[in-house]
């Protein structure tokens, strides 16, 4: 599933970003994360350890948002529910 996954999001995409952007915006999704990423690098050719920089970054760039407004987050969750 997840490889279906990343050829649909890399197939949004492919002809006006490069390979690169793409393999970061995958890594920021929560669902394929560094998986994805990894997958999509295998597939466009990219050299293993420039991948792994890219979904590293791409993976951890949300976190301090995340932390910065998880209790927003939780506060928003409790009224909607």
């Amino acid at each position: 599933m997840t490889e279906q996954l990343t050829t649909w999001f890399a197939s949004l995409f492919n002809d006006s970003v490069s390979h690169e952007i793409i393999i970061f915006l995958t890594s920021l999704l929560p669902v394929l994360e560094c998986r994805g990423g990894m997958i999509l690098a295998k597939l466009f050719e990219i050299n293993f350890f420039k991948a792994f920089a890219i979904c590293y970054i791409g993976n951890m760039l949300p976190l301090p948002f995340i932390i910065l407004f998880i209790k927003e987050i939780f506060r928003f969750m409790k009224k909607m529910y």
